[in-house]
């Protein structure tokens, strides 16, 4: 979701965001009440969903939990979501209490493109799995007669990359030419204050030292986090022909992929402030334009630039790179850990692929009063059919697992009862017998009683830094 900073930036991601526990594309949780999941929304994914569709109506907090409450289809539900491990897997433990419904209700339990759901026989046990896939191993080649890049991903050992770990002899590094630098350009994005530049020189892009871990500030260079591009410009330190170049970036997530544009330039004399439409005429020659967004966030990322088969790119003086954030619509610029140039020594490149992906293997396990999984194509879905007060119950465990898991028992309070929620054994109850002082403190909730039911009429985040 959006940071809640006051400020626009990079969109909330979680740190496993490469391994779920249970995920779900991006469609609401809820179908309607003609059992759609479809979005009706005029921009899809965003703004709120009819107000007799779904609604938010607050949160609160139990204990160092919180309690979600909102409406589906009219009816009342508060949600207690928990993170746990359960029989060795990471899993999510939703418990939920539902008011009665005059419609039938369809819950998104979860749902992959590429999966299959199987459900048990009675209905309260899922597994979505995904197939195995083997991928034949490809060995990038030259291209006659034009350049060509090939991009790789990996979240092991940086030699894993098709074009191999980082190199501290290679033709662009210090400890070969101490004269070769990389110059932040000024009047463009200024480097970050933790960005490793020493006067204005990018001097970590060619130590010859790669990140030894997916957040290694001290071995990166970054730009200030704006959605605007950086630019770098690389004295040669005299006319040098080119064969190779490869850049490599490490971050835990979305500051691992790359995107960037290079130029080549044989004149000391070329100006690297010039407007991109300008460089061409101002004694630049694109060499080369890559993303590697079509990779997963997270790992190590690495881009090989290849000359034509049997060629160089040119024979330049000064290269210049144009870097923007490798996601779109993000100010999170990339963590270059590394970037090396070759001539006619450049080294062999290692096959792509070649290895067999297991797939993925989620469980599902709802246990309640009157409910059960059900399959709709590639989704799994709960099925709650309409209940007159007492209200619904029901507890499921998502986990990422292909072994059946226990629900844990029910939390030791009564359902929530239509129009009662303040009964004394209610979770909302319990939240305001627990430290309400401390509660209201945190959370800014301003509470109307109305025939018996505490309902919140304005909920504001106090936790420095949000507003």
């Amino acid at each position: 979701g959006t940071p809640w900073t006051g400020a626009h930036g990079g969109i909330i991601r979680m740190a496993n965001d490469t391994a779920p526990i249970m995920q779900t594309s991006r469609k609401p949780g809820w179908a309607d009440k003609n059992g759609s999941f479809a979005d009706p929304r005029p921009i899809k994914e965003y703004g709120n969903l009819a107000e007799d569709h779904a609604r938010f109506n607050g949160h609160y907090r139990h204990g160092s939990r919180v309690i979600l409450d909102y409406s589906v289809l009219g009816s009342r539900v508060l949600e207690l979501p928990t993170g746990k491990v359960a029989a060795g897997a990471p899993a999510v433990f939703r418990q939920l209490d539902l008011a009665a419904c005059e419609y039938d209700r369809l819950l998104l339990v979860a749902d992959d493109t590429q999966s299959e759901v199987t459900l048990d026989g009675a209905g309260t046990l899922a597994t979505i799995s995904q197939p195995e896939h083997e991928m034949a191993a490809v060995l990038p080649q030259e291209v006659a007669g034009e350049v060509s890049v090939v991009t790789d991903h990996t979240t092991g050992d940086w030699d894993e990359l098709t074009m191999g770990a980082p190199s501290d002899r290679d033709a662009g590094d210090r400890n070969v030419n101490k004269k070769t630098t990389f110059r932040v350009v000024p009047g463009y994005l200024p480097t970050h204050v933790r960005g490793g530049a020493e006067g204005g020189v990018a001097v970590r892009l060619n130590d010859g030292l790669a990140a030894r871990n997916k957040d290694d500030v001290p071995r990166s260079f970054f730009f200030a986090d704006q959605a605007k591009p950086g630019r770098l410009e690389l004295n040669l330190d005299g006319i040098q022909e080119l064969r190779r170049i490869h850049l490599y970036s490490h971050h835990k997530s979305n500051r691992a992929p790359q995107s960037v544009e290079i130029y080549g330039a044989v004149a000391l004399t070329a100006d690297a402030t010039l407007a991109m439409k300008e460089l061409p005429n101002g004694g630049w020659t694109h060499i080369a334009g890559y993303s590697t967004s079509h990779f997963d966030d997270g790992g190590k990322h690495g881009a090989a630039i290849l000359a034509p088969a049997g060629e160089a790119f040119g024979a330049y003086r000064k290269l210049l790179f144009i870097c923007v954030p490798g996601r779109k619509k993000s100010n999170m610029q990339t963590f270059f850990s590394e970037i090396d140039l070759y001539g006619k020594d450049a080294p062999a490149l290692k096959p792509v692929g070649g290895s067999r992906d297991g797939g993925l293997s989620y469980m599902a396990h709802l246990k309640g009063c009157a409910s059960a999984l059900a399959k709709m194509g590639r989704c799994c879905c709960g099925s709650l059919p309409p209940r007159s007060p007492p209200a619904l119950r029901l507890a499921m465990l998502l986990a990422n697992s292909n072994q059946q898991i226990s629900v844990p028992p029910l939390l030791r309070s009564k359902p929530l009862r239509q129009r009662h929620a303040s009964s004394p054994h209610s979770p909302t109850a319990q939240v305001l017998r627990s430290s309400p002082r401390l509660w209201r403190q945190q959370l800014s909730v301003v509470l109307i009683r109305t025939r018996g039911l505490w309902t919140p009429s304005a909920c504001r985040s106090t936790i420095p830094g949000s507003r």
